[in-house]
């Protein structure tokens, strides 16, 4: 998620996010990030760890999605609190 990472994102928010990564449990964020080209987009992430069939973590499913709003609203309270 580095790669995307917007400078308004408090490095807090990404040490939370590598945290619940490695308590290897679902995880749901919503940030925002920034385009090739400069421009930002707000998304919705998911992240579920994913197991073989002898329970050995294999990966991790992402998926991201346009976040709403509300969501957007919610985190730039957010953002503001940590700064």
């Amino acid at each position: 998620h580095t790669v995307f990472k917007h400078p308004d994102v408090p490095q807090t928010i990404y040490d939370n996010i590598c945290i619940e990564s490695k308590k290897l449990r679902r995880w749901f964020f919503t940030l925002k990030n920034i385009r090739r080209d400069g421009m930002f987009f707000w998304s919705n992430i998911h992240c579920t760890p994913r197991y073989n069939d002898i329970n050995e973590l294999i990966g991790f499913i992402i998926v991201h999605k346009p976040a709403s709003k509300l969501d957007i609203e919610e985190e730039n309270q957010r953002y503001k609190n940590y700064n």
